[in-house]
């Protein structure tokens, strides 16, 4: 079936690229907005048509050596039952597309008023309310060189890029002269806790759920410093993790930590920088008071965030996740490599202490997400603040994958290019929705041979992380000194690797998250979610789980996204109709609505609390719902930009898996068989 709607906007056909590591056109979309003139308005008279003014320059950028288009439009209609309106304004006697396109090559459009981030002066919602007051005198377009732009590849997570100043995030919803959002200036979050703690975790996700809102944010990992100023023949002293260091250690220490702070700081004055996160143990009171002394004399507010455990198991767990995945330990025994960590862990327990600091602001997080303690120190932190506690209440260590599908085909044409309809599953739809059932369960029953063949030697490993940890704990919990009764604490001096906890390769992310895969998630059939949109096509394709007893819950969150007037027509028909709004459309198919329509801007905001719920799920979880929706949920978990959002690809003969590991997600394709794309 052939496709009616630009191929940003709707779920791909049979004629989709079958490749799994295909991601769509390579249509640019830089898009530069001006600040329309928008307000929420009542009903009005109907007024005469005006006039829009569109006028192009040459490549040079020289204005009058275009073309200049007077184009007569006419107020757009006023819904009779909210007063807003409805619409853009109606182009009377407009010209062609190709008058528009003709001989501009690249181009992009740009407003001659100020800024904000998308929404143009279409669409629903009071970013698309016309202020009719506002039309006169004639608005004018200029018509710009289009600014090229590469897209990555987006099945390895980008969430520890560095961000460029005019990056704009999927759902950010404006944007300041100084990058910062929420009127809350800069932000150091700092994280506190023995190893194996989750402090890592905790980085990564609050990077990703910061960064997803617009704020600019950055974590760094201390431990990634300590493998980076490490000479390849320089072995790290014995007693680099004792509080009581040589002089030597601790001139190397200072080094480490004045490295990483130097970053921190040149972030925040150089790259607009406003969150930094420091992922580093931390944990003295002295430690504590002065780094907030050195930050606030830097006019930066300082969260702290404590991750303190009392479950041993937790830390066993989180002893075993490390032991498997951290690059200080890749190659190594694992008895070997738990002799090490552990030794870590029972060396900075005689001088950890918890925070108690009254005039400091932070929350304590007891195991994970059981219990929450926040202290309000001398100094407001103000909305964005809450919004970080309200994220890290949600926030949980996750094992299980989350899996993306699409609904079986229905039985109409034009099912998928038309938003009112809601068809039956047609007889091939009925096929795919058992295809699909199970491709999944072959892929949880692999999972499982495959753990079952690389864990068996790790059973014993499990009871003496437990034994460890529990050994461990009663030490934290009666300050005793280091290494007494533990035969398994020797002085073994930490291995000497290079690399990074954060991958800055595709080939070390999917090494890292691969072993996480295949050796953590005990997930079993019995234990995977799934959600599904409330249309009735992917309503009937969850069926299949539901009738095996799988926990099914339908969220109206999930439905497509609403494509307004283009909904139904082709391409070819929206050249004709509409040729100014898909013009916009393809210079910023991100940002851009069309008429009574959604941008992928929209449907990220809309989707904030599901994701919110998705980050505490627990176990495998299974989305099923159309493309558009299914673009903007992986451009979370992968961190992906705006410009990559619009092109993802999720062709129907296959799942797409998103492994999560506390450093970095991965993305799998998991092939249906005998499925037509």
């Amino acid at each position: 079936m052939s496709s009616n709607l630009p191929d940003t906007f709707h779920d791909s056909d049979s004629d989709s690229d079958s490749n799994s590591n295909s991601h769509g056109s390579t249509k640019s979309s830089t898009y530069e907005s001006g600040k329309d003139n928008v307000t929420g308005v009542t009903s009005t008279p109907p007024r005469k048509p005006i006039e829009l003014t569109v006028s192009t320059v040459g490549v040079s950028g020289t204005p009058g050596s275009g073309t200049t288009f007077t184009v007569p439009i006419s107020p757009s209609a006023t819904s009779p039952a909210s007063g807003r309106s409805a619409s853009s304004p109606t182009v009377t006697n407009k010209p062609s597309f190709n008058d528009l396109s003709s001989g501009l090559g690249g181009i992009s459009i740009a407003s001659t008023a100020g800024s904000r981030v998308g929404g143009g002066t279409t669409g629903t919602g009071d970013s698309g309310n016309i202020n009719r007051s506002k039309l006169d005198p004639v608005p004018s377009f200029t018509i710009l060189p289009q600014k090229k732009t590469t897209r990555r590849n987006s099945d390895v997570d980008a969430i520890h890029r560095s961000l460029p100043k005019s990056h704009v995030s999927p759902a950010q919803l404006y944007s300041t002269d100084s990058g910062h959002l929420y009127h809350a200036g800069k932000l150091c979050i700092v994280l506190v806790g023995l190893p194996a703690r989750g402090k890592t975790h905790h980085a990564v996700a609050l990077t990703r759920y910061l960064r997803w809102l617009g704020v600019k944010t950055h974590a760094f990992h201390l431990g990634d410093y300590r493998r980076k100023l490490t000479p390849k023949d320089f072995r790290v002293p014995d007693d680099y993790f004792m509080p009581n260091a040589s002089k030597e250690t601790k001139a190397f220490r200072q080094k480490v930590e004045a490295a990483c702070l130097a970053d921190m700081f040149k972030f925040y004055d150089e790259e607009n920088g406003q969150v930094v996160i420091y992922d580093a143990v931390n944990g003295t009171s002295a430690k504590r008071r002065a780094l907030a002394k050195t930050m606030t004399d830097r006019n930066v507010g300082v969260l702290f965030v404590e991750c303190f455990f009392t479950d041993k198991n937790l830390v066993a767990r989180n002893v075993r996740d490390v032991k498997i995945s951290s690059p200080d330990y890749q190659g190594m025994d694992p008895d070997e490599a738990v002799k090490h960590y552990l030794r870590r862990i029972e060396l900075r327990i005689p001088d950890y202490e918890t925070m108690t600091e009254t005039e400091l602001t932070y929350v304590k997080l007891v195991n994970v997400s059981e219990r929450f303690i926040i202290n309000y120190g001398e100094r407001h932190l103000g909305y964005l603040f809450n919004r970080i506690i309200f994220f890290l209440m949600n926030s949980r260590i996750k094992v299980g994958s989350v899996f993306f599908a699409r609904a079986g085909s229905g039985n109409a044409s034009n099912e998928e290019d038309d938003y009112k309809s809601d068809g039956h599953l047609s007889g091939k739809g009925e096929e795919y929705a058992e295809k699909l059932k199970e491709t999944l369960w072959a892929h949880i029953d692999e999972r499982r041979l495959k753990l079952a063949q690389i864990s068996a030697p790790d059973l014993a490993l499990d009871k003496k992380l437990q034994r460890q940890a529990r050994v461990a704990h009663e030490v934290l919990r009666s300050s005793m000194s280091s290494g007494t009764g533990t035969d398994f604490m020797e002085n073994i001096s930490p291995p000497v690797t290079s690399g990074t906890s954060t991958p800055n390769s595709s080939a070390d992310a999917r090494a890292i998250s691969t072993i996480r895969a295949d050796a953590l998630n005990f997930q079993d059939k019995s234990n995977v979610t799934v959600w599904c949109s409330t249309r009735l096509r992917t309503v009937q394709t969850a069926e299949r789980f539901a009738q095996e007893g799988n926990k099914t819950i339908q969220r109206s969150l999930l439905n497509q996204l609403n494509p307004g007037v283009a909904g139904g027509l082709t391409e070819a028909g929206l050249k004709e109709e509409f040729p100014y709004e898909y013009l916009r459309h393809q210079q910023d198919p991100y940002h851009h609505r069309y008429p009574r329509a959604e941008s992928y801007q929209d449907v990220a905001v809309r989707l904030e609390s599901l994701i919110l719920e998705m980050e505490r799920t627990q176990g495998d979880l299974l989305i099923i719902c159309h493309e558009t929706v299914l673009r903007v949920l992986y451009g979370y978990l992968m961190a992906c930009s705006v410009e990559d959002i619009p092109f993802l690809r999720f062709p129907r003969n296959e799942i797409v898996e998103i492994v999560p590991n506390a450093y970095i997600n991965q993305g799998n394709r998991i092939t249906i068989p005998n499925v037509d794309p």
